[in-house]
């Protein structure tokens, strides 16, 4: 791992439709994201990759997602992340472990406060 990106870890919270939502993000060498949302039990319930690659970016296109864990019929995990990697420009681990569906208004606001801390502290993503 190059020594001028070690690996970083920063943790938020914010509360979605009265719950408690808790996110954790691992900059693996400022090269790709591991990150982990939840209702602070600690599971490990579901688990996507994004990646962007050449041919995605000349066509506009998100990038390439994978399910690595989980209910392979659920995409929600794979959109999110795909949507992170598209921001970000880099590799994305997303584990996220909650109730709520992509259909669910809660989404949204799941969403906007990752997105939000993205802004607010872009050295941590």
């Amino acid at each position: 791992m190059d020594e001028d990106h070690p690996v970083k870890i920063h943790s938020f919270s914010g509360k979605v439709a009265e719950n408690e939502l808790f996110f954790q993000v691992t900059s693996l060498g400022g090269r790709s994201l591991y990150v982990w949302v939840g209702m602070g039990d600690g599971r490990m319930d579901d688990l996507a990759l994004a990646a962007p690659t050449p041919y995605d970016a000349s066509k506009g296109r998100l990038p390439t997602t994978t399910k690595v864990l989980g209910n392979s019929g659920q995409n929600d995990t794979e959109a999110l992340a795909a949507k992170l990697s598209k921001r970000l420009g880099k590799p994305v681990l997303l584990s996220l472990n909650s109730n709520f569906q992509a259909s669910s208004p809660v989404w949204a606001d799941l969403e906007k406060i990752l997105f939000q801390e993205i802004k607010l502290t872009p050295q941590a993503f």
